[in-house]
């Protein structure tokens, strides 16, 4: 039985799936760094656009192979190569969008350097964000993040009965 709740522990902390809601925090910072004193002040109403914006698109996507829209900013900008696009799922300690050369997205499109570069941030970090001629930055908690300290948390206490 003992081995049985490590696997499934194991199962847990290894799932590479969104949580949902995926994103549950964004703060939105004025300057790059993203420290305290560059916090953008009373900003809750488009913090929440963010974290709800994100969340309905990550759900939407989650982690399946869409063609890029024909005229879309993002097809443009990340140049004739790029056909389709999906999540990673969360894969990597936070949110990517990936872009592929094909429909099925199985032959992945580095579009490092492009006009649009990737689409991603990860949990904790300090991410720039750019849309025309104004920048800001922004940090995101998210449930994958808090999934794995929980999970770690539940190890401990398995470790302590056996």
């Amino acid at each position: 039985m003992k081995y049985a709740s490590i696997a499934a522990l194991c199962a847990t902390a290894v799932n590479a799936q969104c949580a949902d809601p995926a994103v549950l925090t964004v703060k939105i910072y004025t300057k790059e760094g993203c420290a305290e004193a560059d916090l953008k002040k009373d900003n809750a109403v488009e913090e929440k656009a963010f974290v709800d914006g994100w969340n309905s698109n990550i759900k939407a996507m989650g982690s399946k192979c869409a063609p890029l829209p024909a005229g879309d900013a993002t097809t443009k900008e990340w140049g004739a190569t790029a056909k389709a696009m999906k999540g990673d799922d969360c894969a990597n300690d936070g949110f990517g969008i990936l872009a592929y050369s094909d429909d099925k997205c199985e032959t992945a499109v580095d579009v490092t350097g492009t006009k649009k570069d990737e689409i991603s941030f990860k949990w904790g970090e300090c991410k720039k964000w750019t849309k025309g001629d104004v920048s800001w930055w922004a940090v995101y908690t998210g449930g994958k993040a808090m999934a794995a300290s929980v999970a770690a948390a539940t190890f401990a206490v398995a470790a302590s009965l056996y």
